[in-house]
């Protein structure tokens, strides 16, 4: 059994207690003065100990338990001036019939020179080094110590008798019982304490040879709670301590077969005890443990005396005085305790504060454990979030950045041929419609040409008449030739007149038919182009980011995954709105083209039918001027010539015009259109451009902002494993923090709860001391002082066997072995098992 194994059977300090208020009682089985004063010192501090501790646990700490015991215990065992060299201590762990189980030793050799070896005998198996790292040799029983200047702790176990054996006996209302029949029993119990000697020498007593038991002082005692009630000892005294009763007796096994006498032999109620008895009734018997402890008697006597009875005269006179002296520190300790009655209104009120202060930590501390596990149970979702939000950020940004750099990019010649081309195709589709309207444009003229065709034959019909009749065979070419250079003659005059009738017609409604149709066709195609631009994945995106910074700068202090989840609405009506005006923005540059297109067409419309209008009149007059004369003269008929002159120049001029003004129309419209479509692109790239870059109030702009977004998504989206961490820490500290509120409540309840009880033993206590203070008087008078008139008139003819007996007591100084030329104290320590109901 290791040493802490060893302290923990030992750790109750109402054990403690009892061994220390025990000393007061067996000054009446000693014969020493000296131990007299010490016992009267040590029964003081017994009794306070008692009344100061009375509402502490009785479990308490091993350590301060063993500490407590060995100081109480080194009152009795170093009362004697001897220089002592090795402490024994046997610790005698028995079942609750006393019948030992274990036994374990510890020894202390004191190093009083701080030698480097100690010389040591010990008949102990299984030694060990138990407070250091010292080490020994062994040879038999002697035992050489490596100590390096250090005291010895060691212990052992051993086999040999005990000096004393006890034996505890129990009765049930007068009958014999076992303890396990007794457990949980009621009724009037007995237990029974008998110690036997078992450490005899041989003295010469008036000549003969005669038993002489070494001297042992046996004191044994036990907590008793509130299930016992009408206590009696027998050999001993019961002291209260408010909420439980101490019980305590002594006895000294083999002193009257040593002295050969009797308990008659004494006046009054001196009697010399070898048994202890304790009788009570009881309610449900339960018993946690006795202890016993067995001392050297002649530890007590003073070194000066020299064992010398000759000097008990002196001893008895310092007994009185020492007993004058424990009279008046129970007068004192009275005083005392009726101080501590008056403080406890104060300690009542203060355990009223406790008990609130600790009620409201315990509320504040479980709602911090309740906030903060809301806080854990929704981290996964902001870190979702925060990713999410993260990602989108990163792609907004990209987006945005990519749609800069496009915009703020020049069309290549390739681009721009390709618009050209689209818009181009897109005349084509209308070529036949636009040939359509500038024929229509011809007809509505043709009287006019042929009109402007007939007078110019008209004003050569004399001459046409005169050459047809005269040389139209012969002359047919030089007719013709000459016919033309009429015409030719006449040829400003004949486009002035062609010019002025298309320029009346357009004027006239056709130049806005014309640019009105190619405004439509142009829109058309543009419409197209707006929707194919608004819908890209690239602007959506654009679009969206936007929508989602205009609503989150309403709402700050919320996090994106609250506003994308809140705000939804919002959102998408947001989406809307900037779609419309992105569209709105692209249609307003797109319609100025549209209209600029259109305008073109019909300018070039306009010239080319005045250009065709001018040509062809000239051209058919030329024709119709040269056939005519030649049919007028092969006919010979200068009228018919005329006439068929008029007629064919008409429809000659008629037919050119059509054709010339159809070509000219398309050729123009396609120029004119290519021209647009490259023109309106480029001022819709630089006006797209212009705007994402352009810089707020807060001096970013969306291409800054959407970086800055994602910069700071990104910054988040690292944080949230720190903060996920640092949530997690948090919430197992507060999870620990209120772990033990419950108990901490139940212990202040508990602690006003037993406040009163507290005041009421205080109470008891009280009267306690003063009941001990004139139980000290009385025991004084009774007891002591009989003791004296004992002495003085029967004892002192025994002087003989207590000599032997000190003498016997004086050469038992070890239960295992010492050195030769060392000093050694003794102690046995028994505890018992508990009594009681599995």
């Amino acid at each position: 059994m290791k040493l802490p194994e060893l302290k923990s059977k030992f750790k109750n300090r109402y054990a403690i207690r009892i061994i220390a208020g025990v000393l007061v009682v067996t000054l009446v089985a000693t014969g020493s003065s000296v131990y007299s004063v010490n016992a009267a010192k040590a029964g003081s501090a017994a009794t306070e100990t008692v009344e100061e501790t009375e509402v502490s646990e009785e479990a308490e700490d091993t350590e301060d338990a063993e500490s407590s015991l060995k100081d109480l215990l080194d009152n009795g065992s170093k009362v004697s001036e001897k220089e002592i060299g090795k402490e024994e201590t046997v610790y005698v762990i028995a079942d609750n019939t006393g019948k030992e189980q274990k036994i374990i030793v510890s020894d202390h050799l004191i190093n009083n020179d701080d030698k480097d070896t100690l010389e040591d005998a010990s008949t102990l198996k299984d030694i060990e080094n138990v407070k250091g790292d010292e080490t020994f040799t062994q040879s038999g029983n002697k035992v050489t110590w490596q100590a390096d200047g250090n005291d010895i702790f060691y212990q052992g176990t051993s086999e040999s008798e005990l000096p004393v054996t006890q034996k505890l006996t129990y009765y049930l209302d007068g009958k014999e019982v076992t303890p396990e029949e007794l457990a949980g029993k009621s009724g009037e119990v007995t237990i029974r304490f008998d110690y036997t000697n078992n450490q005899k020498v041989t003295a010469k007593i008036d000549g003969k040879d005669e038993d002489i038991y070494v001297p042992f002082m046996a004191v044994s005692g036990m907590i008793l709670g509130d299930e016992f009630s009408d206590i009696e000892v027998e050999n001993g005294k019961v002291i209260s301590d408010g909420s439980n009763n101490v019980v305590v007796g002594y006895a000294l096994p083999g002193l009257k077969e040593s002295l050969n006498v009797k308990d008659d032999d004494f006046d009054g109620d001196v009697t010399i005890p070898d048994y202890v008895e304790v009788k009570a009734k009881v309610e449900n018997f339960k018993l946690d443990t006795t202890m016993t402890v067995v001392m050297n008697a002649t530890n007590f006597i003073s070194a000066d005396s020299d064992n010398d009875t000759s000097k008990l005269d002196e001893v008895f006179d310092t007994l009185a005085d020492a007993m004058d002296q424990l009279t008046d520190g129970s007068a004192e300790l009275a005083d005392g305790v009726d101080t501590l009655k008056s403080k406890m209104g104060d300690f009542k009120d203060g355990v009223g504060t406790l008990q609130s202060g600790v009620h409201a930590y315990t509320d504040g501390a479980g709602k911090i454990a309740s906030g903060i596990t809301q806080l854990s149970d929704s981290i996964p979702t902001l870190s979702n979030g925060v990713g999410t939000l993260n990602s989108s950020a990163a792609t907004i940004a990209d987006g945005v950045e990519l749609l800069d750099n496009t915009l703020k990019t020049s069309f290549t010649d390739q681009e721009k041929a390709a618009m050209q081309t689209q818009a181009s195709s897109a005349v084509d589709a209308q070529a036949e419609a636009i040939k359509n309207r500038a024929s229509a444009a011809v007809d509505a003229q043709a009287e006019a040409i042929k009109n402007q065709a007939s007078s110019t034959v008209d004003a050569q019909a004399e001459a046409i008449r005169s050459q047809a009749s005269a040389v139209v065979d012969a002359q047919a070419e030089a007719i013709k030739t000459q016919a033309e250079a009429v015409v030719d003659g006449q040829a400003e005059a004949i486009k002035n007149q062609a010019t002025q009738q298309v320029t009346a017609k357009f004027d006239n409604g056709k130049y806005d038919e014309v640019k009105n149709q190619a405004a439509q066709e142009i829109g058309a195609n543009m419409s197209s182009m707006t929707g194919a631009l608004t819908s890209s994945a690239d602007v959506q995106t654009l679009i969206n980011g936007a929508a989602f910074a205009t609503i989150a700068a309403q709402y700050p202090t919320e996090t994106a995954a609250e506003i994308q989840t809140n705000h939804a609405a919002e959102i998408a009506a947001a989406q809307q709105q900037i779609a419309a005006q992105f569209g709105n923005t692209i249609t307003t540059a797109m319609g100025g083209a549209v209209d600029t297109l259109a305008q073109g067409v019909a300018n070039a419309a306009k010239q080319a039918a005045l250009e065709a209008a001018g040509e062809a009149a000239l051209g058919g007059a030329k024709i119709a001027a040269g056939e005519a004369a030649v049919t007028g003269a092969k006919l010979a008929a200068g009228e018919a010539a005329v006439t068929g002159a008029k007629e064919a120049a008409g429809e000659a001029a008629v037919t050119g015009a059509k054709i010339a003004a159809g070509e000219a129309a398309v050729t123009g419209a396609k120029a004119a259109a290519g021209t647009a479509a490259v023109s309106a692109a480029e001022q819709t790239k630089s006006t797209m451009a212009a705007s994402i870059e352009q810089q707020s109030s807060g001096g970013y702009s969306l291409v800054t902002g959407a970086r800055a977004l994602a910069n700071g998504t990104q910054s988040l989206a690292d944080a949230v494993p720190a903060l996920t961490s640092g949530v997690a820490q948090l919430k197992n500290g507060s999870a620990e923090l209120v772990s033990n509120n419950q108990k901490l409540n139940d212990g202040v309840n508990a602690l006003s709860d037993g406040t009163d009880a507290v005041i009421d033993g205080v109470d008891q206590l009280s009267d306690g001391a003063h009941q001990l203070a004139d139980g000290i008087v009385t025991f004084n008078e009774e007891g002591i002082e009989k003791i004296l008139n004992s002495y003085h008139g029967d004892i002192e003819p025994l002087m003989d066997r207590i000599q032997a007996v000190l003498d016997a007591g004086e050469d038992y100084q070890t239960y295992t072995d010492i050195a030769d030329g060392v000093n050694g104290s003794i102690k046995f320590i028994y505890k018992t098992d508990a009594v009681k109901e599995d």
